[in-house]
Protein backbone atom coordinates (compact mmCIF):
# COMPACT_ATOMS: atom_id res chain seq x y z
CA UNK A 1 0.00 0.00 0.00
CA UNK A 2 2.88 2.72 0.97
CA UNK A 3 4.87 1.62 -2.46
CA UNK A 4 1.16 2.65 -4.50
CA UNK A 5 1.03 5.87 -2.60
CA UNK A 6 4.52 6.48 -3.07
CA UNK A 7 4.45 5.91 -6.55
CA UNK A 8 1.17 7.66 -7.13
CA UNK A 9 2.55 10.79 -5.53
CA UNK A 10 5.64 10.37 -7.57
CA UNK A 11 3.57 10.40 -10.96
CA UNK A 12 2.12 13.87 -9.73
CA UNK A 13 5.42 15.62 -9.39
CA UNK A 14 6.25 14.32 -12.85
CA UNK A 15 3.47 15.93 -14.33
CA UNK A 16 4.61 19.56 -13.60
CA UNK A 17 8.15 18.53 -14.36
CA UNK A 18 9.98 19.19 -17.71
CA UNK A 19 12.13 15.57 -17.12
CA UNK A 20 10.61 13.06 -20.12
CA UNK A 21 9.57 9.49 -18.64
CA UNK A 22 10.45 6.28 -21.11
CA UNK A 23 7.74 6.94 -23.56
CA UNK A 24 8.14 10.33 -24.15
CA UNK A 25 11.53 9.84 -24.74
CA UNK A 26 10.87 7.11 -27.79
CA UNK A 27 8.57 9.21 -28.67
CA UNK A 28 10.90 12.45 -29.61
CA UNK A 29 13.07 9.90 -31.05
CA UNK A 30 10.70 8.36 -33.09
CA UNK A 31 10.28 12.24 -34.57
CA UNK A 32 13.96 12.50 -36.03
CA UNK A 33 13.80 12.78 -39.90
CA UNK A 34 17.34 10.75 -40.08
CA UNK A 35 17.36 8.11 -37.70
CA UNK A 36 20.48 6.93 -39.10
CA UNK A 37 22.20 9.81 -37.39
CA UNK A 38 24.29 9.19 -34.51
CA UNK A 39 22.95 9.67 -31.10
CA UNK A 40 24.40 11.66 -28.44
CA UNK A 41 24.22 13.15 -24.81
CA UNK A 42 24.72 17.07 -24.91
CA UNK A 43 27.00 16.52 -21.60
CA UNK A 44 30.73 16.87 -23.39
CA UNK A 45 29.85 14.98 -26.96
CA UNK A 46 29.16 11.84 -24.66
CA UNK A 47 27.49 8.49 -26.21
CA UNK A 48 25.00 6.36 -24.76
CA UNK A 49 25.85 2.91 -24.09
CA UNK A 50 23.46 1.21 -21.65
CA UNK A 51 20.19 1.27 -19.73
CA UNK A 52 19.74 0.08 -16.15
CA UNK A 53 17.84 0.99 -12.97
CA UNK A 54 19.12 4.06 -11.20
CA UNK A 55 20.77 4.50 -8.13
CA UNK A 56 18.51 7.44 -6.79
CA UNK A 57 15.53 5.23 -7.01
CA UNK A 58 15.76 1.76 -8.43
CA UNK A 59 12.02 1.92 -10.16
CA UNK A 60 13.00 3.96 -12.16
CA UNK A 61 15.73 3.95 -14.92
CA UNK A 62 19.37 5.57 -16.23
CA UNK A 63 21.15 5.83 -19.36
CA UNK A 64 24.92 5.10 -19.15
CA UNK A 65 27.38 6.22 -21.19
CA UNK A 66 30.20 3.55 -19.76
CA UNK A 67 28.69 -0.10 -19.17
CA UNK A 68 26.02 -2.29 -21.13
CA UNK A 69 22.85 -1.84 -18.84
CA UNK A 70 21.06 -5.32 -17.56
CA UNK A 71 17.76 -6.49 -16.69
CA UNK A 72 16.49 -9.72 -14.92
CA UNK A 73 15.53 -12.76 -17.24
CA UNK A 74 13.92 -14.70 -14.46
CA UNK A 75 16.76 -17.32 -14.33
CA UNK A 76 18.94 -17.94 -11.72
CA UNK A 77 22.60 -17.52 -12.19
CA UNK A 78 25.06 -15.59 -9.77
CA UNK A 79 24.54 -14.38 -6.34
CA UNK A 80 25.10 -10.46 -5.45
CA UNK A 81 26.72 -9.56 -2.69
CA UNK A 82 23.31 -8.74 -0.99
CA UNK A 83 21.81 -11.95 -0.93
CA UNK A 84 19.52 -12.59 -4.28
CA UNK A 85 20.58 -14.39 -7.48
CA UNK A 86 19.97 -13.37 -10.98
CA UNK A 87 20.65 -13.94 -14.83
CA UNK A 88 20.78 -10.26 -16.21
CA UNK A 89 20.63 -9.40 -20.13
CA UNK A 90 22.51 -7.60 -21.40
CA UNK A 91 21.13 -4.08 -22.80
CA UNK A 92 22.65 -1.02 -24.73
CA UNK A 93 24.53 -0.35 -27.38
CA UNK A 94 27.85 0.74 -28.13
CA UNK A 95 27.85 4.20 -30.72
CA UNK A 96 24.46 4.04 -31.64
CA UNK A 97 22.50 5.55 -34.05
CA UNK A 98 18.68 6.94 -33.11
CA UNK A 99 17.47 3.64 -34.85
CA UNK A 100 19.46 1.20 -32.77
CA UNK A 101 18.71 3.60 -29.39
CA UNK A 102 15.08 3.30 -30.20
CA UNK A 103 15.12 -0.54 -30.14
CA UNK A 104 17.06 -0.37 -26.65
CA UNK A 105 14.72 1.64 -25.15
CA UNK A 106 11.70 -0.50 -26.36
CA UNK A 107 13.33 -3.18 -25.41
CA UNK A 108 13.31 -1.86 -21.79
CA UNK A 109 9.28 -1.39 -21.32
CA UNK A 110 8.00 -4.36 -19.94
CA UNK A 111 11.26 -6.01 -18.29
CA UNK A 112 12.09 -6.05 -14.93
CA UNK A 113 15.39 -4.60 -13.60
CA UNK A 114 17.29 -4.93 -10.58
CA UNK A 115 18.47 -2.53 -8.00
CA UNK A 116 22.07 -1.74 -7.21
CA UNK A 117 21.63 -3.52 -3.71
CA UNK A 118 19.10 -6.01 -5.02
CA UNK A 119 14.89 -6.04 -5.61
CA UNK A 120 12.91 -6.14 -8.94
CA UNK A 121 11.32 -2.99 -10.43
CA UNK A 122 9.55 -3.42 -13.84
CA UNK A 123 10.06 -0.49 -16.21
CA UNK A 124 7.09 1.11 -18.21
CA UNK A 125 6.41 3.77 -20.95
CA UNK A 126 6.00 5.70 -17.58
CA UNK A 127 9.52 5.39 -16.33
CA UNK A 128 11.25 8.60 -15.80
CA UNK A 129 14.96 8.51 -17.16
CA UNK A 130 18.39 9.92 -15.69
CA UNK A 131 21.89 10.14 -17.39
CA UNK A 132 23.99 7.99 -14.57
CA UNK A 133 26.69 5.69 -14.83
CA UNK A 134 26.63 2.19 -12.90
CA UNK A 135 26.24 2.42 -9.18
CA UNK A 136 25.91 6.37 -9.29
CA UNK A 137 22.66 8.23 -8.78
CA UNK A 138 24.66 11.47 -10.54
CA UNK A 139 26.49 12.00 -13.63
CA UNK A 140 29.62 14.33 -13.88
CA UNK A 141 29.01 17.18 -15.83
CA UNK A 142 32.31 18.64 -16.67
CA UNK A 143 35.87 17.09 -17.54
CA UNK A 144 37.22 19.03 -14.34
CA UNK A 145 39.66 16.90 -11.99
CA UNK A 146 38.21 16.74 -9.00
CA UNK A 147 39.81 16.01 -5.50
CA UNK A 148 37.98 13.09 -3.17
CA UNK A 149 36.36 15.71 -1.01
CA UNK A 150 34.76 17.67 -4.35
CA UNK A 151 31.83 16.44 -5.64
CA UNK A 152 30.34 20.03 -6.69
CA UNK A 153 30.53 18.38 -10.62
CA UNK A 154 28.65 15.77 -10.41
CA UNK A 155 24.77 16.57 -10.77
CA UNK A 156 21.56 15.06 -10.64
CA UNK A 157 20.83 14.47 -14.90
CA UNK A 158 17.38 14.07 -16.49
CA UNK A 159 16.03 14.19 -20.13
CA UNK A 160 14.17 17.17 -21.79
CA UNK A 161 14.45 16.80 -25.34
CA UNK A 162 15.85 15.60 -28.09
CA UNK A 163 17.78 17.98 -30.98
CA UNK A 164 18.06 17.00 -33.99
CA UNK A 165 21.08 18.50 -36.20
CA UNK A 166 22.56 18.26 -39.33
CA UNK A 167 25.35 15.48 -38.21
CA UNK A 168 23.96 14.25 -35.15
CA UNK A 169 21.08 14.18 -32.56
CA UNK A 170 21.49 15.02 -28.97
CA UNK A 171 19.58 13.53 -26.15
CA UNK A 172 19.01 17.10 -24.15
CA UNK A 173 19.95 17.03 -20.40
CA UNK A 174 18.98 18.94 -16.98
CA UNK A 175 19.97 18.91 -14.04
CA UNK A 176 18.18 19.14 -10.17
CA UNK A 177 19.07 21.93 -7.88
Amino acid sequence: MLDNVVQAQRQEELKNSPQLLLGEIILKLEAVKNKELPLFIDLMDKRPRGIDSWRGSYCELSIQTEDFGSYNTDEVEHKSPYGDSYKMKSIGCENPTVSQWIDVLKEAIGKTFVGYKGGDFLMSKNTPVYLAENSNSSFKTDDKEIDEKDYSNYKTTYFVDVKEEESKVYLVTAFKD
